[in-house]
């Protein structure tokens, strides 16, 4: 991860001063960062997807593109990104969880949704009427 800070800051062609300075930190904070001698924190890393339009999932894991809006699945990826940088713990660990689904469970919700769903779409056609 501390690679990938500097590699978006590189990218941006930024200074340590200046990348440093948008987050409100010193170049110091950030020179430790990026050297890995100071581990990142979960409020520095939703300040970097915030300030710079980074991707939470490519800061963290490697994985996408370096911005939120950088593939197909774009929107996707930026909704979760910003659920991720968030602060809402429950929202986070339901996506969390949502991860560790097996196909039974999915099967299951699937099932749920049906019954849930089904006649939705005539009320929905009566009600333009």
């Amino acid at each position: 991860m501390n690679s990938r800070i500097k590699e978006l800051r590189l990218h941006l062609d930024l200074s340590q001063e200046d990348f440093g300075a948008r987050l409100g930190v010193t170049k110091t904070a950030i020179s430790r960062l990026e050297s890995g001698n100071r581990n990142t924190t979960e409020q520095m890393l939703r300040a970097v997807c915030r300030e710079f339009g980074a991707s939470y999932l490519w800061l963290t894991t490697g994985e996408g593109s370096m911005f939120e809006n950088g593939n197909d699945d774009a929107a996707l990826h930026v909704m979760v990104d910003r659920i991720m940088a968030s602060e809402n713990e429950r929202v986070k660990q339901l996506f969390k969880n949502l991860g560790d689904f097996t196909e039974e469970d999915w099967r299951q919700v699937n099932a749920i949704l049906d019954k849930l769903l089904a006649g939705v779409r005539p009320w929905e056609d009566e009600k333009k009427d």
